[in-house]
């Protein structure tokens, strides 16, 4: 259920609150797997409030959210405080990365409506976060500030920062013990310049730093845009990004000796991964009820690890160094596209023709090279799905 209460005074902020129960049911196959599946992880050995029921054949959960927000005038505020219980699932009715989570914030900022010689508008919003698993171990947090000004010219620029203290994850080792994040901090940066031009272009940048850890990485993402004529539209936008994780997770297995981390080892590695990627659109409308949009989607991934290493002990950052066997390094490339055809016969009777293909490759190597890549991309076997859609529009 959501309900709104809605204010008779312009300033007054609006409430807002959700409330969603959910169950799931099936055989105790089913049900157990879903406990240990990493929405949920139920066999994490050093907490409390979970465990896996190898009984059980249903699920249920509850998740809610309210909101107070501020939205009208100069000053705007919004703050939020919300929860998914460790049995919530959303199966296959949404998208969900993982429960057991209780998380808020409160921000607020100030907004320039009135334009001046140089721009049409300016913001600045500061806020804080934070995020507790239902035993209190705080997940997430930090504080996050930024600001975005609109040119009278009509380009654009958006900035940011963010920092984030120490906290605890529950995911790291992928269903084992609790371990520290270590404190980072985030800068990103977007520009772009006057959509509405025949040739628009924007560049996104950012980097995230672990200065204790010795992890960091950065991304860039150019893109530009070409109108030639009012009815097609061809879009570039390739991307580049450099990703060095001091403990990445790699594998666990069974060892009596690891009495201080409940029998198994959690074995990290320092991973180096580049990955390069391109998003490719054409849209061209023949008629206004006659059109083709395609997309093309490469990307090449190439990741190595060194410095192997196992959890020493829980909720800390500390390591063994262990001589790990396995090669986790790894080249994959995939290559995605899709065309649309859609065809509008009479008014409100749509025919859709889509053409969808995948082409995929893995190499256990971390050495990076574009040319033998593209070409084993191209080379490999692909995967196509042709579908076809009528819609009818009857008049009564």
């Amino acid at each position: 259920a959501t309900t709104m209460v809605s204010p008779s005074a312009r300033e007054i902020p609006r409430i807002y609150a959700a409330v969603i129960p959910l169950k799931l049911a099936g055989t105790t196959t089913r049900m157990t797997n879903l406990q240990r599946s990493s929405r949920h992880y139920f066999q994490r050995p050093d907490v409390d409030h979970l465990g896996v029921d190898t009984t059980a054949t249903s699920l249920t959960g509850f998740a809610s959210r309210y909101w107070l927000n501020k939205q009208k005038g100069n000053t705007f505020m919004n703050a939020a405080v919300g929860f998914l219980s460790p049995r919530f699932d959303v199966n296959d009715v949404g998208f969900m990365p993982y429960a057991d989570i209780v998380n808020y914030h409160v921000g607020a900022g100030y907004k320039w409506t009135e334009p001046t010689k140089y721009r049409k508008y300016q913001d600045v919003l500061g806020s804080v976060f934070s995020s507790f698993d239902f035993a209190g171990n705080r997940t997430w947090g930090g504080v996050y500030l930024a600001g975005s000004t609109e040119f009278q010219n009509n380009y654009s620029w958006n900035y940011n920062f963010a920092y984030n203290p120490q906290s605890i994850s529950a995911r790291r080792t992928r269903g084992g013990p609790l371990m520290y994040n270590k404190p980072g901090f985030q800068l990103g940066n977007y520009f772009d310049t006057d959509g509405k031009a025949k040739f628009f272009w924007y560049l996104d940048t950012g980097m995230y730093m672990v200065p204790d850890a010795g992890s960091w990485n950065y991304w860039v993402n150019p893109g530009i845009e070409l109108k030639p004529v009012s009815n097609v539209l061809v879009s570039v936008g390739p991307g580049f990004e450099r990703v060095v994780e001091d403990a990445q997770f790699v594998d666990s297995y069974d060892d009596p000796t690891a009495t201080t981390t409940f029998g198994r080892r959690y074995v990290f590695g320092h991973l180096e991964q580049k990955t390069v990627s391109a998003s490719v659109r054409v849209n061209w409308a023949f008629t206004p009820r006659v059109s083709l949009l395609t997309y093309l989607q490469p990307l090449i991934s190439t990741g190595s690890y060194t410095g192997f290493k196992s959890l020493a002990v829980p909720r800390s950052y500390e390591f063994d160094p262990i001589a790990y066997g396995g090669n986790p390094d790894f080249n994959f490339k995939s290559l995605r596209g899709n065309s649309v055809f859609r065809w509008e016969y009479r008014p409100g009777s749509t025919l859709f023709l889509v053409w969808t293909q995948e082409r995929t490759d893995f190499e256990d190597t971390g050495e990076f090279n574009l040319r033998p890549s593209w070409t084993r991309l191209v080379n490999a076997d692909a995967n196509n799905i042709f579908l076809a859609k009528v819609s009818y529009y009857f008049t009564l």
